[in-house]
């Protein structure tokens, strides 16, 4: 599994509006653009990458970047507070839109 960063400054809004590339039907890669929220007292740092794999592979990263956000991004305030709720419903909208290509 590989990934890229996108081409956007670090703390840049993302968002899920980008075209999104078509699966590769051969070798059954697709990409799955989330994001992290890590924070620690005052201080929140968010960001967002692409991964690109198997279903199997981005849905292990989807899981290990939520356990990440639960335990780890709430904890700054208040912009911890405000991010991780955020990601959390980007990162599982971002997983529906790959579930439903995979399924195409």
């Amino acid at each position: 599994m590989s990934f890229s960063w996108p081409d956007e400054p670090s703390g840049a809004t993302a968002t899920l509006e980008e075209p999104a590339r078509e699966p590769d039907v051969a070798t059954g890669s697709h990409q799955l653009r989330i994001g992290k929220v890590t924070s620690m007292l005052i201080l929140t740092r968010r960001s967002a990458r692409v991964y690109e794999g198997t279903l199997a592979e981005l849905e292990r990263t989807y899981r290990g970047l939520l356990v990440h956000n639960l335990l780890l991004g709430w904890w700054g305030l208040p912009f911890g507070l405000i991010w991780t709720p955020i990601w959390l419903t980007r990162n599982r909208a971002a997983r529906r839109a790959l579930r439903a290509s995979a399924a195409a």
